[in-house]
């Protein structure tokens, strides 16, 4: 008898309850990202004899974690899950056993930046849209002035779990130096000719030139590092086409793994393209317009070259950007006396302009020349035409303050060249 009365004790006790059940789930910071590779606690309330003993967990490679609820725990019989938090405390949740399989996520606030700590998100056209794990590429990038300002690579890291990066270590640089950074995404992204590589700026704006970027202070790092990738408009499905390569100003050598990009003329970004192992590079399809194509080579200025297509100029396929150790500059090619096989590109100054404005190279350039002034949409202002060797100089003074497009018209060929007022 009085076995039996133990039994019906211990049942009363336990609620019955025959077989093994899972307490399961999944350990997130505020902002969504999964916290991996730590520990989660289920310990019972001791303030009754506990049906089973503490148990320890390490949630996986998406911070998920797992516990297997003995046979005889009664139902709501209380539980705590304990993990330490990014404030070093422990956080504790308070669970009540149902007598079934579980599933309970952890939330944990995201990580106090340490001073040292260089991290933060890389966003794609806003901050809704993150890279997938592993596709995304962050630099950085030390930037020095002097009497010319030096870049030079540091270190680079994967993005983690939601567009997450993180540098151990804040670098140490000289008083002259600063920090840049800068993001692309990897070439097996399935977003990889949709979102354009750019340096940070702030922490919603990007820039795409690496003289526009924002030198990161330590104090700034510390509060995080987030680097937009502005989205490409790609307003394809026209006729036309804008194609060249990259060279070696003063030689035959052509430059593989040239960024070139193409906005248009209110900086929209269009697309961008790197050069192949030719050197060569090809927007297709484009609509009709007026662009802006510019590079981004370390060490030296990344002018804007101004191009149109139209109905009567469809295809413009003899672009040359060209590098020298003070710019990467985009022009058509034309030939100049007494440069045996060298080809150059022309360029305006004074620009911006007051009275008026000189083409350097053009009085170098065999033959007639016409120049014709056209607003940014195309539309002509004014005209001149120079006979050969005559030193071309362009009267703008009656022009507004705005920014105009300077065609040039010579046996050797057109070039467009923006100029501001």
């Amino acid at each position: 008898m009085r076995n039996v009365l133990t039994l019906i004790l211990s049942l009363l006790i336990f609620g019955g309850a025959s077989a093994q059940t899972v307490l399961s789930g999944q350990v997130r910071r505020t902002n969504g990202d999964t916290v991996k590779y730590q520990t989660v606690t289920l310990r019972p309330d001791t303030t009754s004899i506990p049906p089973f003993n503490t148990m320890i967990d390490t949630t996986d490679s998406i911070g998920r974690y797992a516990f297997q609820i003995p046979n005889g725990v009664p139902n709501n019989f209380r539980m705590y899950l304990d993990m330490v938090n990014c404030d070093n405390n422990v956080k504790t949740d308070t669970l009540f056993y149902n007598g079934a399989n579980m599933s309970y996520n952890i939330t944990l606030c995201f990580n106090i930046v340490t001073p040292t700590v260089v991290r933060g998100y890389v966003h794609l056209g806003s901050p809704a849209k993150r890279p997938v794990p592993g596709r995304a590429r962050v630099y950085m990038i030390q930037r020095c002035s002097g009497i010319a300002d030096t870049l030079t690579f540091i270190d680079s890291v994967l993005t983690d779990t939601n567009g997450y990066y993180e540098f151990a270590n804040y670098p140490v640089f000289d008083p002259n130096c600063g920090l840049l950074m800068s993001a692309r995404l990897l070439p097996t992204s399935t977003d990889y000719e949709k979102y354009l590589p750019a340096y940070h700026l702030t922490q919603t704006s990007y820039a795409l030139r690496w003289y526009d970027g924002l030198v990161i202070s330590k104090t700034y790092a510390g509060n995080g590092v987030n680097i937009l990738l502005p989205e490409a408009q790609n307003p394809f499905g026209g006729p036309a086409i804008l194609a060249g390569k990259a060279r070696l100003k003063g030689t035959t050598t052509l430059l593989p793994n040239k960024v070139i990009f193409l906005t248009d003329m209110q900086d929209v970004t269009v697309a961008y393209k790197y050069t192949d192992g030719n050197g060569e590079f090809s927007f297709d399809n484009l609509q009709f317009g007026t662009y802006k194509m510019f590079g981004d080579v370390w060490n030296v200025s990344n002018p804007d070259f101004i191009v149109t297509v139209n109905s009567s100029n469809v295809f413009v396929k003899n672009i040359v950007f060209f590098e020298d150790n003070i710019e990467f500059k985009g022009g058509y090619p034309v030939g100049v006396s007494n440069v045996s096989g060298d080809q150059q590109s022309l360029s305006l100054f004074p620009n911006p302009a007051n009275d008026v404005v000189y083409i350097r190279g053009l009085d170098a350039i065999d033959g007639n020349k016409k120049v014709t002034i056209t607003s940014i949409e195309g539309k002509v202002i004014s005209g001149y035409e120079y006979r050969p060797a005559a030193k071309v100089s362009v009267p703008v003074s009656e022009l507004t303050k705005g920014v105009y497009l300077i065609n040039i018209k010579t046996d050797a060929g057109n070039s467009v060249l923006k100029m501001l007022k």
